[in-house]
């Protein structure tokens, strides 16, 4: 089976998560520069299947846009584009920073682990592709 990943947007970097082969199990992947973001997908993509792309979708509690919606809005048609053999979709990011902190906080990790912007990211696209995962078996 192909991989699934996760893409937790952000304007200066962005959290990456995949599946395993079996999509059972999300697993962190890293976190990088935002506009090394396409390049990194290439490089990662020749080396493993990816099945499906799932993209943070940045909006208020209201739904309103936020000011990193228009970026990522960016970013999701550019993937697109360079990656038409691969599905893409947006899927809602609400609370999924805070229950990163949170999920770092239960680990029992001390405070400069839990204010690392990176661990933040790469954990908030892992606990995105967890639900995906959950729902999808």
């Amino acid at each position: 089976m192909a991989r699934l990943m996760v893409l937790d947007i952000g304007k200066k970097r962005s959290g990456i998560a995949v599946s395993n082969q079996e999509q059972s199990i999300a697993l962190p992947l890293t976190t990088i520069p935002s506009d090394s973001l396409i390049a990194f997908v290439k490089s990662y993509h020749e080396q493993e299947i990816i099945e499906k792309i799932y993209i943070g979708y940045p909006l208020n509690l209201n739904l309103d846009k936020t000011d990193a919606t228009k970026f990522v809005e960016e970013m999701f048609k550019n993937i697109k584009r360079k990656f038409p053999e691969i599905a893409i979709q947006k899927i809602d990011e609400r609370f999924s920073s805070k229950n990163a902190s949170r999920a770092i906080l239960d680990m029992g990790l001390n405070k400069t682990a839990r204010r690392n912007k990176s661990l933040i990211d790469t954990t908030a696209a892992t606990l995105m592709l967890q639900e995906i995962l959950f729902f999808k078996s």
